[in-house]
């Protein structure tokens, strides 16, 4: 097709209405990749935003509890400590009881023990051996070797016996705990990343459906041009074809 058409002394320029029609729609194809490229930018430094500031939560909170742990462990330790000098005053050479009297008084601090024990308490478990020592010293150096003896000595190694026979929890069972925490953390996080991609596909897929719909209709109004073009140039061809016929017409002439 040509590019200029002369109709009525007029000169039509088709191709200059084509490329504008081109241009306009590559600037708005361009307009719209760049609102996606940032709204895609957009979502991402949000997600990178978020990530970071979770696990920085997380690296705090897990911190926080640690030094809270730490500091408490330091001061129950401390505090134990002296609580174990004050339980040894009692039952030391320094001691001013009787022989009697501290040997009850072991038999005090390992009851004691014992029940803690008997309850899960680490802690007394852990002490239990040293009490029960010490209130058998006591006892053997108040008794002897006698049959009240004998009795302390048996209800004691039975006393053991049951607590050496405890089911302790299952460590495997924490750890399952501790990995099932974490998958679920990951987990969050995944959600986090795939909600943002889900979001990215959709801006993409609108801008594609957009840019679809513009490059159609630049399209539609092109094929529009272009056909009005030929039916113009087709009439025109058309008259001028009649000019010369009626020119050339041997009729015409004599008629004249």
């Amino acid at each position: 097709m040509p590019e200029f058409v002369k109709i009525d002394g007029q000169t039509y320029d088709f191709q200059a209405s084509i490329d504008a029609i081109n241009a306009e729609t590559e600037a708005k194809v361009q307009a719209i990749n760049d609102a996606t490229d940032a709204q895609v930018q957009a979502i991402n430094d949000a997600l990178d935003a978020t990530l970071t500031a979770k696990q920085k939560e997380q690296d705090a909170a897990v911190q926080a509890l640690q030094d809270q742990l730490d500091a408490a462990n330091k001061l129950k330790s401390a505090i134990q400590s002296v609580r174990d000098y004050v339980k040894g005053l009692a039952l030391s050479n320094n001691s001013t009881l009787s022989p009697e009297a501290r040997m009850r008084e072991a038999q005090r601090q390992y009851a004691e023990l014992l029940a803690k024990a008997k309850g899960g308490d680490a802690e007394a478990i852990s002490q239990l051996s040293s009490a029960s020592d010490a209130y058998l010293q006591a006892a053997k150096s108040y008794y002897g070797s006698s049959t009240a003896y004998q009795d302390i000595f048996d209800g004691v190694k039975q006393a053991m016996e049951g607590i050496g026979a405890m089911n302790a929890p299952d460590p495997d069972s924490i750890q399952s705990h501790i990995d099932a925490m974490k998958e679920q953390q990951a987990q969050e996080l995944k959600d986090l990343r795939q909600s943002a991609q889900d979001q990215i596909k959709q801006i993409q897929s609108s801008a594609k459906d957009q840019i679809s719909s513009i490059q159609q209709a630049a399209k539609d109004q092109i094929s529009a041009i272009q056909q009005s073009a030929k039916d113009q140039i087709a009439t025109l061809q058309k008259d001028v074809g009649q000019q010369i016929k009626d020119i050339t017409d041997p009729t015409r002439s004599e008629e004249h």
